[in-house]
């Protein structure tokens, strides 16, 4: 983001709390995001949402997942291997849970070993469907299911291309 884009954002925004949070890489940036949303205090009962940094379909699933799900943030990893600025993240809040979006072609079982060893005693549950498609409604279904028996004119549904 260029600093013409920034300045602008806070000149609509008339506010100069508008800030740039950046790293070496996207996993550390996702990290650094994380670390500013989740309390320090209150180590130990955040959600942790892991997503392949490479697919955004997944991507923009966990985000969703995240605004839905309080004390949560988003943590990004490569297909096969955590990055160490996510493992550091995980192992200094030691979440309760972390949910992985996407199946084992866009986050490796070695990834996943990374996560165990990382936060011993956190539960860690995967969310995948054959396609992008399917889990992002697995997600839909299994964290934002109470809403869906709500009266279809109190019901939102977002549909973005995937």
């Amino acid at each position: 983001m260029s600093a013409a884009a920034l300045t602008s954002m806070r000149r609509a925004s008339e506010s100069d709390s508008v800030e740039r949070i950046t790293g070496a890489t996207r996993s550390d940036t996702a990290a650094s995001v994380a670390r500013r949303i989740l309390d320090t205090s209150e180590a130990g009962g955040a959600t942790v949402i892991i997503a392949n940094g490479w697919s955004p379909a997944d991507i923009g699933v966990a985000a969703a997942l995240s605004a839905r799900t309080p004390r949560s943030a988003v943590a990004y990893t490569t297909c096969g291997a955590l990055p160490d600025a996510t493992q550091r993240l995980l192992r200094d809040y030691r979440p309760a849970r972390v949910l992985i979006v996407g199946g084992e072609a866009a986050v490796e079982p070695g990834a996943v070993s990374q996560m165990s060893n990382a936060v011993p005693g956190a539960i860690i549950e995967r969310v995948s469907g054959a396609t992008r498609t399917a889990t992002a409604a697995g997600v839909a279904r299994r964290f934002l299911g109470p809403h869906l028996a709500a009266p279809a004119d109190e019901l939102t549904i977002i549909v973005a291309n995937g």
